[in-house]
């Protein structure tokens, strides 16, 4: 899998397009739209943290044993690899492990994640 950033830049310049905007002030429907590129922003960040994650999973595969990527770092698991590196909780490296090894491995769930 290629890694990219394209989907995050173009979702990057929509939310740039507010910048130095005061919040108070903006109309409704600005605020509105601001949410929905943010989140959408977002996601397109939450696509690649998952290939990342699912990279580090196939990395740390059981059969690897101690060579494998999470073991060598100190962690039972990439889940936990993944959390721990993130700040996040173990549930959430659950997640994007899933999300990631989904990229690459099901490309029915890989494309709807990639569309948001």
């Amino acid at each position: 899998m290629t890694f990219s950033l394209a989907d995050v830049d173009s979702k990057a310049a929509l939310v740039r397009g507010f910048e130095g905007a005061d919040l108070a002030s903006l109309p409704r429907a600005e605020l509105v739209a601001l949410q929905r590129v943010t989140v959408a922003a977002r996601g397109a960040w939450d696509v690649a943290l998952a290939a990342v994650a699912g990279e580090v999973a196939r990395r740390s595969r059981a059969e690897d044993g101690a060579g494998g990527l999470a073991r060598q770092q100190g962690f039972a698991s990439p889940e936990q690899f993944v959390a721990s590196v993130m700040g996040a909780s173990h549930s959430e490296g659950v997640k994007l492990v899933s999300a990631g090894l989904s990229l690459t491995q099901d490309r029915p769930v890989g494309d709807g994640l990639r569309a948001g």
